[in-house]
């Protein structure tokens, strides 16, 4: 199957999730409102992972009784995590089983990404048993409240150290742009560390880094 197919269905995707959210925008009930976007982006993930991954919503345990606040997205490994694990729509997933966790804003705004900052430091807190945590904490928001900086910029206020050690891998903000943030290994035993931005100027390019 061709490139250009594999394209147009990823255009049709995003655009049935934006859609989506603009409908979910006339809800009058922010709880439910916010739990509609969530559920779409959720939906829009499910159709990019691997066979053997799944995504819900939910909390994240340790085996030392640590956990989680709830979070709105988690990626797992289905087979790592028994159906003993769940009561009613949410999921209490072992820490071993999570590859990401994320929030999922209509607006990202100055509290809600303080929020999510925290949230996030609390499930990098977590201690896996293999020694080795692996979680991918990521931010996504459907529009924001800035004007003249970027959420690269209100990270940094928020985490100052967010060069070295930030709570957040991926950030990304509908129209705005995605934020990865990466790492590589140098000779001698050095890091190079930094954040690689893809603006949102036209299109849904920004988006396939963030997917």
């Amino acid at each position: 199957m061709s490139h250009i197919q594999y394209t147009q269905w990823f255009e049709e995707d995003i655009r049935r999730l934006l859609a989506d959210a603009k409908i979910a925008g006339t809800i009058p009930h922010p709880g439910e409102k916010g739990n509609a976007r969530e559920s779409g982006l959720g939906k829009l993930l499910s159709l990019y992972l691997p066979d053997g991954w799944d995504i819900c919503s939910g909390f994240i345990a340790d085996s030392f009784g640590g956990t989680s606040r709830q979070t709105d997205l988690i990626i797992y490994n289905r087979r790592a995590l028994p159906a003993r694990f769940y009561t009613s729509e949410k999921a209490y997933v072992p820490v071993e089983a999570v590859l990401y966790a994320g929030e999922v804003k209509s607006i990202s705004s100055r509290a809600e990404m303080e929020d999510t900052v925290e949230k996030m430091r609390q499930i990098k807190a977590l201690r896996d048993y293999r020694g080795d945590l692996r979680i991918i904490p990521f931010y996504f928001a459907y529009a924001t409240d800035l004007s003249e900086k970027s959420e690269l910029d209100r990270l940094y206020e928020l985490a100052p150290d967010s060069d070295r050690n930030p709570p957040l891998f991926a950030m990304c903000v509908i129209n705005h742009g995605y934020w990865g943030y990466h790492w590589e290994n140098l000779p001698e035993g050095q890091i190079k560390t930094g954040w690689i931005h893809f603006p949102g100027l036209s299109g849904y390019e920004y988006l396939t880094g963030f997917i």
